[in-house]
């Protein structure tokens, strides 16, 4: 099936405020695409968009509770793919359960999808991890690392000076910071070396033409 069109079906379901099928219909595109991050985060936004007009039942947190004992034990056991989708029953009915979106970040990395990841630990980062601040800095650290792989070297040094503002003098941002700026220096000396050996190779072609 066409992940496209299960997205589009979903956002018609959430326009008309049919969160329970737009949600379904979120997770089979994500089931069948995990590294799709635009699905996946339209599923976060619509989940909470839900409970937050709904509520979470007490029955709910319950559940959610025991579900989580599941995802901690299906990653220990490196079963990533099945990490991701008992995280996923335990959102839907508990999205502002920021461990279990830590453990699908960490999950969705170990499984080799990493924009999913990038989209999730965003979301961690951008909710303010609900106020916690020592798994705001665990996430911004998973957050980090991953952006350094996916090549955003900017982007992965900004988050270290953001954890260095909530943990002053933290040795291992400090040693990244440095790492990284070492890493742009570099690629910016070897790309100006050659683009010059490029134009040198354009003037002296010019001057053969001529």
């Amino acid at each position: 099936m066409d992940v496209s069109k299960l997205v589009e079906r979903a956002d018609e379901a959430a326009e008309r405020r049919n969160y329970d099928y737009a949600i379904d219909l979120y997770l089979q595109a994500c089931k069948l695409d995990p590294n799709n991050a635009f699905a996946r985060r339209k599923l976060r936004a619509v989940e909470n968009r839900m409970a937050k007009e709904k509520g979470t039942s007490f029955w709910s947190k319950t559940k959610g509770a025991g579900l989580t004992v599941q995802v901690q034990g299906l990653f220990l056991a490196k079963k990533y793919d099945a990490t991701i989708e008992k995280a996923e029953d335990v959102l839907k009915i508990c999205p502002e359960n920021i461990g279990v979106q830590m453990l699908l970040g960490r999950a969705l990395v170990c499984g080799g999808y990493r924009k999913s990841a990038i989209a999730t630990f965003e979301d961690i980062k951008n909710a303010n991890a609900s106020g916690n601040v020592k798994q705001l800095v665990e996430t911004l650290r998973e957050l980090a690392i991953v952006y350094e792989a996916d090549g955003r070297i900017k982007d992965a040094q900004d988050i270290w000076l953001n954890l260095l503002k909530l943990v002053p003098g933290d040795r291992e941002a400090n040693v990244k910071i440095r790492d990284l700026s070492a890493k742009t220096m570099t690629e910016t000396i070897q790309n100006a070396a050659i683009a010059g050996e490029r134009g040198s190779a354009a003037r002296t072609t010019q001057t053969n033409i001529q």
